[in-house]
């Protein structure tokens, strides 16, 4: 969860809000799409469906494709693009339930994982129940081009877990980095926006530009959430500071404090990687968090994301001007803020 999480304030919630308006009445929508089309005759994988649907989220991918839609279509959302994004969720948060059975995590959105609640395996089976929906969702759409993208997507997101899983307190480089985010987040955000454009007939190019857009947004907001993981607050994100650090998961910030320390000839950080920090000492990642923040990674990093936002917005230069590309560019630099 990053910065487009709701805040005590409401400040940022209420940003987003103005920014998803032209969409209002597609994420209603999907909101009651989700209990009605979910159910089965199983009680149990119900509670736990209701569980995770009530647990709310900002629906970003979904309300990205529906702006795209809009964009291509003067306004419109048709059922097949409804479908393509309820679709695109229901993978989201099969991932998620899949994540945080391999992050070990105990709270997401600031209550219990499911698989706190029900356990590992409950949650992993339950992540295949949402995936097995949204294949059913897809295979109504009929296309294949569609089909075909999502099919490479979640493969390669699979293919992106595996590697990282075993590249665990590896000291890796930001390219390498920067093609692990692509896999975790970006490539999801892209399935969405390059279906909605070839849904709307639209041509090579502009499926490109949708294409592009999304990846570099994507990109951009995996970064500010492991920004977030290093200066945010438990309550503000929903995890605990620095789990992924904890987790031996090595994001921008640290690639980049590790890439500072070496030309201080200051091994201290390394080691504590390479060590684990004792078994996840606390003491050991709370030194190595501090360690972090002392150099200038969280800025390089908030720069790095900064130029992806720039690069998205520039795709949508060629687009026609309209309420909805306006929109869309709010989108992209809401991520920074």
């Amino acid at each position: 969860m990053n910065n487009f999480t709701k805040n005590k304030t409401g400040n940022c919630s209420k940003s987003l809000v103005n920014i998803l308006a032209p969409v209002n009445d597609e994420l209603a929508r999907l909101e009651a799409f989700f209990p009605e089309n979910l159910s089965t005759d199983n009680i149990i994988l119900n509670q736990i469906t209701e569980y995770i649907i009530k647990s709310g989220g900002k629906r970003l991918r979904p309300a990205m494709c529906y702006l795209f839609c809009k964009l291509f279509n003067n306004g419109t959302v048709d059922n097949n693009n409804f479908k393509l994004g309820a679709a695109l969720e229901l993978i989201h948060i099969a991932t998620l339930l899949h994540d945080d059975v391999i992050d070990e995590a105990d709270s997401r959105r600031g209550i219990n994982t499911v698989n706190k609640q029900w356990g590992n395996k409950t949650s992993i089976l339950t992540g295949d129940f949402f995936l097995s929906q949204a294949l059913k969702l897809l295979n109504t759409i009929q296309n294949n081009k569609v089909q075909n993208i999502f099919i490479n997507v979640v493969e390669k997101i699979c293919s992106g877990e595996i590697q990282q899983n075993f590249s665990k307190f590896k000291n890796i480089s930001m390219n390498e980095y920067i093609e692990k985010s692509k896999r975790k987040t970006a490539l999801l955000f892209m399935a969405g926006t390059k279906s909605t454009a070839i849904l709307s007939n639209r041509s090579e190019n502009q499926v490109q530009i949708a294409e592009n857009y999304a990846i570099n947004i994507g990109i951009a907001f995996q970064i500010i959430d492991d920004i977030l993981n290093f200066t945010a607050s438990d309550e503000v994100t929903g995890k605990p500071q620095g789990l992924d650090l904890l987790n031996g998961t090595l994001t921008a910030p640290a690639i980049y404090a590790l890439d500072y320390y070496k030309k201080e000839k200051d091994n201290t950080l390394l080691f504590l990687i390479n060590n684990r920090f004792k078994n996840k000492n606390k003491n050991d990642i709370n030194i190595a968090i501090d360690l972090i923040l002392q150099t200038d990674g969280v800025n390089k990093s908030k720069e790095l994301a900064k130029n992806y936002i720039q690069q998205a917005c520039s795709e949508l230069k060629l687009m026609e001007d309209n309420i909805y590309k306006y929109h869309l560019i709010n989108l992209a630099n809401f991520t920074t803020r």
